[in-house]
């Protein structure tokens, strides 16, 4: 009789959050493809441990795609939940202008051949993005083999990899790893090693103007059998190195840079004791640059081969030594507490490691910040009628960075709060606030951009911003107060460890917010007293009544205001 009860109780309490769908793989459908042409923007795909022998596309969805990482955070989930694309393309797609929301997380990825199409060369062969943004989290990307981007080829796109590993692919062409063309990847706790692109870059290869920025990133034991850079081939981009290693390479070089590249390393170490040149810019016809602080680079400035079109600026705390690792015949390349890079990371303590130690150089040291000048590059985020959007900006330097500018690609929907010109002072952050006003019911979007003519190279940086304008008015007219109850999706999403709700008020009233897990079970009461009509929002901390954190997984929250009732979900990353 307790069981039967159970399971009406919990078939109701379902009911009530009919909209909120998690499809499960193979239960719901037999494939992860046929679950993803099921799920609705919001939903999310759950995929039970096995090989699923399938090419899949988001066919721009912006869904969650996991296994049961997601709701266990047992990482032998990632290994033993394998999309094999069976050397008939891409494994996986996201070629329809998918956004940050369209999120891969849990899986091994191998076998993949690469897609045509756009594409001059079969490219991609374990992931293919054009156009596109997604998250990609918590992948084994390996054995894939194609032309262009062995593991990953990202076309004009501007993806986040973090916890990822990238290895054994291979391409013909360049890129054994990855290839980024146009676009601007952030990778964070990336690993990359073993692969191999025949034409350079056998970790990755970044061509036409796009912006790579890597922290606490290991690269090693890539290939090529061009002269073209056995780990970056870097063709008239930038690469920002944040807490970086690369180490364990042979060969001419082990960055090749040309077309007026940029590269920036801070807190790395580039030591492979094989290879003639750490870095090589050969260019006679256009300037390239490279900026060095707090970083282990064999051989030490005169070990950056430059020609005389190319700067090299060897700024201070800069070693050449070697790093003395735990044990490179196995692979392990965690720094001896005797190693002259503990402690010699920057000073300063923005840069510390997580034991509130100074920084340490490499991989494993740092506080793993986002080293972004604009923490909010390239995302998205929904606001709504006079919201203020704070953005943190970080100078990560030790000279003065200055925003000359910031344009609105429609300024009919902003007001700027403050100055559009200031500078940040050195190893700092500066908050800067704008306003956003929706003035018609549809979503809209704008790009922010911060301009600056820094010299050492911060550029500007883009935010997508979607206006919610469903209820909204011209606040022209001086209505000041939302006009139906409203509760937005919240953001970041996913998100770790804090995330904000957002809700509109159109009269007084008694307002309860409460943390659901996908099983019905209460986690939290976020809100429960009497609020005035505006706009409002509350924080999640990822905590529970009793103020202990929350494992990750998905969740629902549920906003009661008199006899307005709606839910959402959100997914908590860890």
């Amino acid at each position: 009789m307790k069981k039967l009860y159970k399971v009406l109780v919990s078939t109701l309490f379902i009911a009530t959050f009919g909209f909120a769908t998690t499809i499960n793989v193979p239960a719901d459908s037999s494939t992860i493809q046929g679950g993803i042409d099921g799920a609705v923007d919001g939903d999310t795909v759950l995929v039970a441990a096995g090989t699923y022998v399938e090419n899949i596309n988001f066919n721009g969805k912006n869904i969650v795609l996991g296994s049961l990482y997601l709701t266990t955070q047992d990482t032998s989930y990632i290994t033993s939940t394998i999309i094999d694309g069976d050397s008939s393309g891409s494994v996986v797609a996201f070629i329809n202008e998918e956004t940050r929301d369209a999120v891969i997380i849990g899986f091994t990825i191998t076998n993949g051949s690469g897609t045509t199409g756009t594409f001059s060369n079969p490219s991609g062969g374990g992931i293919v993005m054009s156009y596109s943004h997604p998250t990609l989290r918590n992948l084994v990307i390996q054995n894939n083999n194609t032309s262009a981007g062995g593991g990953i080829y990202c076309y004009y796109s501007d993806p986040l990899i973090y916890e990822v590993v990238i290895k054994f692919n291979n391409a013909s062409g360049a890129g054994g790893g990855a290839w980024f063309k146009g676009s601007r990847p952030t990778l964070k706790d990336v690993i990359i090693h073993g692969n191999y692109g025949w034409y350079g870059g056998g970790g990755f290869r970044s061509t036409s103007g796009s912006k790579v920025i890597l922290f606490n990133t290991l690269i090693y034991d890539n290939d090529t059998d061009a002269t073209y850079g056995e780990v970056i081939n870097n063709w008239s981009s930038r690469l920002f190195l944040y807490n970086c290693t690369i180490v364990a390479h042979e060969g001419a070089n082990a960055i090749y840079s040309r077309g007026s590249s940029k590269i920036y390393l801070y807190n790395s170490i580039c030591w492979n004791q094989d290879i003639e040149n750490e870095f090589e810019f050969n260019d006679n016809e256009s300037s390239g640059y490279i900026y060095s602080t707090y970083s282990n680079i064999k051989g030490g400035e005169i070990g950056i081969e430059v020609d005389s079109n190319n700067t090299v600026e060897w700024s201070s705390g800069n070693l050449d030594i070697y790093p003395d690792y735990i044990d490179t015949v196995n692979r392990n390349f965690n720094l001896q507490l005797t190693s002259p890079c503990i402690n010699a990371g920057h000073p300063n303590t923005f840069f510390n490691d997580n034991d509130f130690s100074r920084n340490d150089m490499g991989c494993y040291g740092g506080s793993g910040l986002i080293p972004y000048f604009l923490e909010r590059e390239a995302d998205t985020m929904s606001v709504g009628e006079s919201d203020t959007v704070w953005f943190n900006i970080y100078n990560l330097r030790d000279e003065y960075f200055v925003v000359d500018s910031i344009t609105l690609s429609d300024n009919i929907n902003f007001s700027i709060y403050e100055n559009t010109q200031f500078e940040i002072s050195p190893i700092s952050k500066y908050w800067f606030p704008f306003v956003f006003n929706p003035q018609v019911d549809d979503n809209i979007s704008c790009t922010l951009t911060f301009y600056s003519s820094d010299y050492y190279g911060a550029d500007s940086a883009e935010i997508l911003i979607e206006g919610v304008g469903e209820g909204y008015v011209n606040i022209d007219e001086n209505l000041t107060l939302p006009i139906i109850f409203t509760l937005h999706q919240n953001y970041p999403n996913p998100f770790n460890p804090v995330t904000t709700l957002r809700y509109d008020l159109p009269e007084n009233g008694l307002v309860t917010i409460t943390i659901y897990d996908m099983l019905g079970k209460q986690v939290k009461t976020l809100m429960d007293l009497t609020q005035d009509a505006g706009y409002k929002s509350v924080i999640w901390d990822a905590t529970n009544d009793y103020g202990k954190p929350v494992s990750a997984g998905v969740y629902l929250y549920q906003i009661q205001a008199g006899e307005f009732v709606q839910t959402k979900k959100m997914v908590l990353l860890k």
